[in-house]
């Protein structure tokens, strides 16, 4: 599966929402650093971690396809 950012509703696929810059390893999010104004335009929160939007878009399609296997 494979997920297009934009068509999706998000504006942003390679910054993260709390930081500066593009997303690396190098810094993870503090008190110290900027938030974004709406978590929801983003894919991912800090460095490594998807907002809640993303988790939003990505759960429910591979429930759907794997949850059978389960049951």
């Amino acid at each position: 599966m494979q997920l297009n950012f934009m068509s999706e509703g998000f504006t942003n696929g390679d910054h993260a929402c709390c930081g500066n810059g593009r997303l690396d390893a190098g810094f993870l999010c503090n008190r110290f650093e900027p938030l974004c104004p709406n978590d929801s335009e983003y894919v991912f929160w800090d460095s490594f971690h998807p907002t809640e939007a993303t988790y939003k878009k990505l759960v429910a399609p591979i429930l759907q396809k794997y949850i059978s296997q389960f049951v």
